[in-house]
């Protein structure tokens, strides 16, 4: 029989999984062409990779209770892991030669709409 952490992380985990497919719906909405979803490297995990406006982007999805806590949870850690998966990511596709590259974040938020942050942050790598 299952514990409760174990039914506590497999509900984050499901949860995680729906804000995921809701915001890559939220961006293929607003003109992105989805090329990856859940990209694993060796280096870290990208959750969406997508096409837009000639460029990559490289998009972090956080699901928290509000905006705030869910800003607050892509660390400049993370956001190292995942500039590291994105030179992965091109290194293994050179045929993809994007013209740009940006790192967005699509904050989830219960009963709200997807919050898209552009250029959420710039990779100095």
């Amino acid at each position: 029989m299952a514990s409760n952490r174990q039914r506590q992380g497999r509900e984050n985990f499901r949860r995680g999984q729906r804000a995921e497919w809701l915001a890559g719906i939220w961006l293929l909405l607003h003109g992105h062409w989805p090329i990856a979803w859940r990209y694993r490297s060796p280096v870290g995990e990208i959750d969406w990779v997508c096409r837009h406006e000639g460029g990559l982007v490289f998009v972090e999805v956080k699901n928290r209770p509000d905006l705030g806590t869910a800003g607050e949870a892509i660390s400049l850690h993370a956001q190292h892991r995942i500039a590291r998966a994105a030179q992965y990511f091109m290194a293994s596709r050179p045929h993809h030669k994007p013209q740009n590259i940006r790192f967005d974040a699509v904050l989830m938020v219960p009963r709200r709409w997807p919050h898209h942050i552009k250029n959420a942050w710039i990779s100095k790598g």
